[in-house]
């Protein structure tokens, strides 16, 4: 249920395509998502997360025109949470994380000889790059053919998602 988020003062930080936010405090961290994929971070110890919105696993091998976007790639993003997570002498390794998004929402489009099903790459590249780093997956909401809404209680950690009208708590 919404109700914590809607009956807070918290002032709302939102997340478009390519943003990353990290820190504690009293914020609701938002995003909407279709085929990308938000990763959220969280260290209850010491009482801080971070939420990204990447729409690609990596840099292709073409220049791409969201460059200055810290988050538009995946790799860019974690390697962003390892860098602020490093400044405070924590390893990324210390929080956990949650995965949500990767819905496919070009459905039909990747039966086309040639084409890469985004939402399913993103989903993949997630799961193996923390896996890599070490960061324990707690809770996932990832893939069918719908957009999800987030919202991120910094003070808690808790990730309410949104599909359509039906809230649920990860």
């Amino acid at each position: 249920m919404l109700k914590r988020y809607k009956d807070t003062d918290a002032p709302v930080v939102f997340l478009s395509p390519g943003d990353i936010w990290f820190g504690g405090g009293h914020k609701v961290v938002r995003t909407l998502l279709g085929s990308c994929i938000s990763i959220t971070l969280w260290n209850r110890a010491h009482g801080l997360g971070g939420m990204c919105h990447y729409l690609l696993p990596e840099q292709c091998d073409k220049p791409h025109r969201h460059l200055d976007r810290p988050g538009y790639y995946g790799s860019q993003a974690l390697a962003y949470f390892e860098r602020e997570a490093n400044l405070l002498g924590l390893s990324v390794s210390s929080f956990q994380a949650k995965i949500f998004g990767g819905g496919n929402m070009f459905y039909g489009i990747e039966r086309k000889a040639g084409s890469v099903n985004i939402s399913a790459r993103n989903i993949e590249w997630a799961r193996q790059a923390l896996a890599q780093r070490n960061v324990k997956v707690v809770a996932e909401d990832v893939g069918g053919h719908v957009h999800r809404t987030l919202f991120m209680e910094m003070w808690s950690g808790d990730v309410w998602v949104r599909q359509g009208d039906a809230p649920k708590s990860h």
